[in-house]
């Protein structure tokens, strides 16, 4: 029978019509499945049973036709022994998964029988237990509508809010404040390089600071402040991460804009961001679209040996702005992801410890500053006393990255996805080889390939610590990590990598459409809370108020809705659908 359920239904209206369908089906009640099977000839598959996988039967009176025996499922008894064993092999054939009531006075039995290569018993008595708790939810009030009604007992939903219980990272100091703070801790050691063929150019954690200090008090004579907007057009160079802790230093907010982007995206990203300054390179100015009312400053240009090298006295609050990504997004169209400085203090502290930093750790700077995965890969190791290996300009094969991860003894590399599975199978289908001082992956943008976990110990290198991380931009870059280092491709499900547990002090929910919670299992949509949300979409109040919306669990705070649809596995960790 088909039955349309909205969220809006009151219960005791669906009630009503679920009845009256039943009722005019009865007419019908004696053709048996099997002939319908062999009427309509649905496709048929080796992973599911046709037309339907889930059955509900009910028995009004249990006395005269059931034999109970809840641990083997329903037995059909006082019927002849043809109609009985129909009646059996219709069931199993019918349905992955069955619920069976009876009614026995004011009382309702009942039993699932299921598949047990579908699911397992954990499964079925938490489908059970949630069941129970929705006719108990019935009975306390039939009028409530389909979404009201609750599936939850008071314990699974306390647990459910208790995914962030985690100590948070209570820190507000402003990313370049926690660099510099570093600068004193290491002055001399080596903070940035440039893995370039030939020579490899390099700054010392004071170099970096200085250089910096010198642009952003240039800066703060053109008038960059708290909020202000300022365009960063550089390739990869030691100028570029120059530009961007001057800028932080200033203390405005940059724009990265990616060279190699189509001439209409970077003229879409210089109208909308609506910035009035842009940091450059005289020969990258060219290739830049002309718009009017944008000063561009072209480093190679700049005299800094009148400006200071000391470190700008300038108060930020945490709400100012650090940064705006533009991303593609669903629609296509590129929006600015605004970023303050306090969600990029709080990840710079979450990334170091999620990444077990160290000082003289070597971390491989892979993305575009215009990617969001440039933070992960720059402002924790220089907080840190780490040294930032920058890729040059060209796309590395496996080769070439091997050689420059022994080379420039590289610890950390954070990849993306699909780079990261061209790797392994290059690695794999390859003689046996040393990693040099590797000790860590991490793998984010997309969904992990089980493959790659089938290949990294073939690769050698089952002794690398590998992270699946997951987190839009605006969450600031990540949310949730899964070590997957002891996992095998034999240990995934076929829905693939989990995307793991948040991070402390992050939220993550799996809600339905009416911001309700979900049990363990359910599949619904990923929400993130907490205090790395970005502030908004730059200049689009409209789109950032239907996708950052008020959390229903915890007073004044916020959501984001992702747009991912995930479950919550029963060890807590999230399954990326």
């Amino acid at each position: 029978m088909r039955s349309e359920v909205t969220a809006q239904t009151r219960f005791i209206d669906l009630l009503h019509t679920v009845r009256n369908a039943s009722t005019g089906a009865q007419a019908h009640q004696e053709l048996p499945f099997d002939a319908i099977i062999d009427a309509l000839q649905p496709e048929r598959s080796q992973s599911h049973n046709p037309l339907f996988q889930v059955m509900f039967n009910h028995q009004p009176v249990v006395a005269d036709l059931l034999d109970k025996q809840l641990s083997g499922g329903l037995r059909v008894a006082n019927l002849p022994a043809e109609q009985q064993a129909l009646a059996q092999r219709s069931h199993a054939a019918a349905s992955d998964l069955m619920l069976a009531t009876s009614g026995e006075g004011e009382q309702l039995n009942a039993a699932f029988t299921y598949a047990t290569d579908i699911f397992d018993q954990a499964t079925i008595a938490r489908l059970a237990a949630h069941w129970r708790n929705l006719l108990a939810s019935v009975c306390a009030d039939p009028l409530q509508t389909v979404a009201e009604l609750s599936m939850l007992s008071t314990d699974e939903r306390a647990q459910l809010l208790d995914i962030d219980s985690a100590a948070k990272a209570d820190t507000t100091t402003p990313a370049h404040r926690q660099f510099e703070a570093q600068v004193q801790r290491t002055p001399s050691a080596p903070a940035l390089i440039l893995a370039r063929e030939g020579q490899a150019p390099s700054l010392s954690y004071t170099e970096l600071n200085e250089r910096s200090n010198r642009l952003a008090w240039q800066l703060r004579e053109q008038g960059v402040g708290p909020d202000v907007l300022v365009g960063v057009a550089l390739g990869r160079s030691l100028d570029m991460p120059v530009a961007l802790l001057a800028v932080l230093k200033a203390g405005g907010a940059y724009v990265p804009l990616d060279l190699s982007a189509p001439s209409e995206r970077l003229r879409h990203v210089l109208q909308d961001s609506g910035l009035k300054l842009l940091l450059t390179h005289s020969q990258q100015k060219t290739t830049l679209p002309e718009l009017a009312g944008i000063q561009c400053l072209c480093i190679d240009q700049m005299s800094s040996a009148a400006a200071s090298p000391q470190n700008p006295d300038i108060a930020v609050d945490p709400a100012n702005l650090a940064y705006v990504i533009y991303t593609s997004g669903s629609t296509g169209r590129p929006k600015g992801v605004a970023i303050s400085h306090g969600a990029l203090a709080e990840f710079v502290t979450l990334g170091a410890n999620y990444s077990d930093l160290r000082e003289g750790d070597r971390v491989l700077q892979f993305a575009t500053h215009s990617f969001d995965g440039f933070v992960e890969q720059f402002y924790p190791p220089l907080c840190r006393g780490a040294a930032v290996v920058l890729r040059d300009k060209r796309l590395w094969d496996s080769t070439t990255f091997h050689q420059a991860i022994v080379e420039h003894g590289v610890t950390l590399a954070d990849l993306p996805a699909a780079y990261w599975l061209t790797l392994v199978q290059d690695f794999a289908a390859s003689p046996p080889a040393h990693y040099g001082a590797l000790r860590q992956i991490h793998v984010g943008g997309e969904a992990m390939a089980v493959e790659g976990l089938r290949l990294w110990h073939k690769a050698g290198l089952g002794h690398v610590r590998l992270l699946n991380t997951y987190g839009p931009t605006e969450a600031t870059v990540v949310s949730s990590i899964h070590d997957c280092s002891a996992l095998t491709a034999e240990q995934v499900s076929w829905r693939g990598v989990p995307i793991g547990r948040a991070l402390a002090g992050r939220r993550l929910y799996v809600l339905d459409d009416q911001l309700n919670l979900l049990p363990q299992g359910a599949v619904g949509e990923l929400y993130i809370g907490g205090p790395g949300l970005a502030r908004g979409y730059h200049a689009q109040p409209g789109l950032s108020a239907e996708r950052f919306v008020a959390d229903p669990f915890v007073p004044g705070e916020r959501l984001y809705r992702t747009g991912d649809r995930a479950r919550l596995r029963a060890d807590g960790a999230v399954e990326y659908i």
